[in-house]
């Protein structure tokens, strides 16, 4: 497998064990340079995993979260009933 797919693979192993309701439900979406590789059949080699939160109140209720359990990091954004 091109090592670039294999990379994007990863990020969309990562994505799919997000809590998607949780990322619904304060308005926040993929985006960014990854995600329109991604769509653009792996065009170009992106690192990284950005997010957009359309709502102000969503933004403050993920910082407020992840702070919250800072000792696991960004464990609170994860699915826990995702299969590893």
């Amino acid at each position: 497998m091109h090592s670039k797919a294999a990379h994007h693979k990863r990020i969309v192993s990562i994505l799919q064990k997000l809590n998607g309701t949780l990322l619904a439900d304060t308005h926040c979406v993929f985006a960014g340079g990854t995600a329109i590789a991604l769509q653009m059949n792996d065009f170009r080699l992106s690192t990284d995993i950005a997010f957009l939160c359309s709502s102000q109140e969503g933004y403050r209720q993920l910082r407020g979260l992840v702070g919250q359990y800072s000792m696991t990091g960004l464990s609170a954004l994860f699915d826990e009933t995702a299969p590893s």
